[in-house]
């Protein structure tokens, strides 16, 4: 009984870290979330939901929240902490995970379908400024 209060006072311990860590106000490290250093190995050491319990404190300050952040930073702890637990390894399924979220939520928006043709942009789009009027326009995009 006294191993699990230790346990979920350092789960605790290492999501305030983790938030403390999201919360710092530096763009450029603040987009990779650098909370996540803290609250994934506490997935990996004592289990999937402890690291749950850590991910989904620090998940509040991450730059531009919303509780979809939470969800994502709560099942990837959910699924490392099970890969450590099962002996599977942790990174390969961390990677799979992370390229499963790149294939469904950050490619459709680079690149998106519209009435089923797709419009990728290329190098001879011309956007904004550098755009002259009666310049001629693909057909595959609207530059």
């Amino acid at each position: 009984m006294k191993r699990t209060w230790v346990r979920l006072g350092v789960t605790a311990i290492a999501g305030g870290a983790g938030y403390v860590l999201n919360a710092v106000p530096l763009d450029a490290v603040a987009r990779v979330w650098p909370g996540r250093l803290i609250t994934v190995p506490v997935a990996l050491v004592w289990g999937p939901w402890y690291g749950a319990v850590a991910a989904a404190i620090a998940a509040p300050a991450t730059y531009q929240f919303t509780p979809f952040q939470l969800a994502v930073f709560v099942a990837e702890a959910l699924i490392v902490g099970w890969a450590a637990r099962r002996h599977k390894s942790p990174l390969l399924i961390g990677s799979l995970f992370w390229a499963a979220f790149a294939a469904t939520h950050v490619i459709p928006n680079l690149y998106p379908m519209d009435r089923g043709t797709r419009r990728i942009p290329h190098a001879g789009c011309r956007s904004g400024p550098m755009r002259r009027a009666g310049s001629f326009s693909w057909p595959c995009c609207r530059c």
